[in-house]
């Protein structure tokens, strides 16, 4: 609710008989009242698959794929390099429209669904997760700089074959990159 543009108010079918439904205020209310006890009944899914990701990157794409691995029985760890997650969120959006108690909020939400977060790690490898054991690792490193990347060595230092804009290739369908194991995600 809180980034919400409520872009559908435009098109809500009740701006002919009086207003919109007011999608936002919805969302954030719900939010707001029913947060704790949501957090309260939250248990980790079961770890029925017997697979572990690594996930690089806990901006709002690798926080989301984290969430949704460990939802999906993965056990799931998302690797950060500054000390803080939520990425652009915390960085580009004003504290008015995000503001860092939702940010909060959404981390103990995704902790208590099973995802351990860690931050501070600067140097890490895909091949290296790989090594390690981890099933499949998803690369969610986001973009600091707008349209074509200039920094790909840590892309191909990785064994990952880069585009001509400096983005990993990947397989549309799957985020599949070039390497076995290895997916791209977000920005």
């Amino acid at each position: 609710g809180t980034t919400c543009y409520h872009g559908c108010m435009k098109q809500c079918m009740r701006r002919f008989y009086d207003q919109p439904v007011n999608i936002r205020g919805a969302k954030l209310a719900a939010v707001r009242e029913a947060f704790p006890e949501l957090l309260a009944e939250q248990k980790p899914a079961p770890l029925n698959t017997g697979k572990c990701a690594a996930v690089i990157g806990g901006g709002p794409a690798g926080l989301a794929a984290g969430y949704f691995l460990a939802r999906a029985g993965w056990q799931t760890i998302v690797f950060e390099k500054t000390a803080a997650f939520g990425g652009m969120i915390c960085k580009a959006v004003p504290e008015l429209r995000a503001d860092s108690e939702a940010v909060q909020k959404d981390l103990a939400w995704i902790r208590s669904s099973g995802v351990q977060l860690v931050k501070n790690v600067e140097k890490i490898g895909v091949q290296e997760l790989l090594c390690q054991g981890y099933d499949a690792v998803v690369l969610a490193i986001g973009a600091w700089k707008p349209k074509r990347r200039t920094d790909t060595g840590f892309y191909e230092k990785n064994g990952l074959r880069v585009t001509a804009d400096g983005w990993p290739e990947i397989d549309a369908k799957t985020q599949a990159a070039s390497l076995p194991g290895a997916y791209a995600i977000g920005d």
